[in-house]
C-alpha cells in the first residue's frame, strides 16, 4: 500500500565510522539524533547559536563531539557525510536540501520530509537485533509507538544469546555451508505478533462500509 505523501526511499544503513557527521541546530530533535551518530562512530560537529539542549552540552564536555555556538556558515557543509537541520531552520533546511539534490549529498532537515535527501528512520536495537522502521515522513508519531513496543517484545536476553550462538556458529561454517546450518539452526524461533487499534479507526472502517451513517 503507498501512502499519500509519503517519501519513495531506499533504505540502506550508512557506514559513518570515523566520518564527520554535521548537526545543525541545538533542538531537542537534534539532540535525539546525536547519540545514534556517535554510536554509529561518527566525528559529530554541532553548529548552534541560540538554545542547545543539556545533552549535547554533556557530550561536548565529555569531547565527544565538538560544540560550535554560532550560526551555520557555507563552509561548515565542507568535507561532511551526512548533515541534520534543527526543523527550527526551515529556510536554511530547504536550502540545503536544494543544493544536495543537485550533488548527490546527504541532508535531513529533521520533521520535514519535503526538505530531504534522505530520511532517517526509527530505529529498534534489542540483543544484537537492529529493524528499521519508516514511514516515509508521513507517520512519525505511529513509528515511535512501534519502535517502544518492539523494544519491550525484542528486550529477551535469551535473544542475545541466540545472536551470539549464530554469530559464532557463522565463523565456524564454511561459506558454501552457512546458508542450510544457519537455517536450521533458527528453526523454530518466532515472533508472536497482535496488533490493537484506537476506537477512531474502527469507527471509520464502518462509515466506509457504510454501517455507520
Amino acid at each position: 500500500m503507498t501512502v499519500d505523501g509519503a517519501l519513495k526511499t531506499l533504505s540502506v544503513e550508512l557506514v559513518m565510522e570515523g566520518r564527520t557527521a554535521l548537526v545543525v541546530g541545538g533542538c531537542r530533535e537534534c539532540a535525539l539524533k546525536v547519540p545514534r551518530l556517535l554510536a554509529a562512530g561518527a566525528v559529530v560537529r554541532v553548529v548552534a547559536e541560540g538554545h542547545v539542549e543539556p545533552e549535547i552540552e554533556d557530550h561536548a564536555a565529555r569531547g565527544e563531539l565538538s560544540l560550535v555556538r554560532r550560526a551555520f556558515v557555507d563552509e561548515d557543509w565542507e568535507d561532511v557525510a551526512v548533515t541534520f537541520v534543527s526543523p527550527e531552520l526551515e529556510a536554511l533546511g530547504a536550502r540545503l536540501a536544494d543544493a544536495a539534490r543537485r550533488t548527490g549529498r546527504l541532508v535531513s532537515t529533521l520533521d520535514r520530509p519535503e526538505s530531504c535527501t534522505f530520511v532517517n528512520p526509527a530505529v529498534v536495537a534489542r540483543q544484537g537485533i537492529k529493524i528499521a522502521l519508516s514511514s516515509g515522513g508521513v507517520a512519525p508519531a505511529l513509528l515511535r509507538r512501534v519502535r517502544e513496543d518492539l523494544e519491550r517484545g525484542l528486550d529477551d536476553p535469551r535473544l542475545g544469546e541466540l545472536v551470539q550462538s549464530l554469530a559464532s556458529a557463522r565463523r565456524s561454517l564454511a561459506r558454501g555451508e552457512r546458508a542450510a546450518e544457519l537455517k536450521q539452526l533458527v528453526e523454530g524461533f518466532s515472533i508472536a505478533l497482535a496488533l490493537t487499534f484506537p476506537p477512531w479507526v474502527a469507527h471509520n472502517a464502518e462509515k466506509e462500509s457504510g454501517k455507520v451513517g
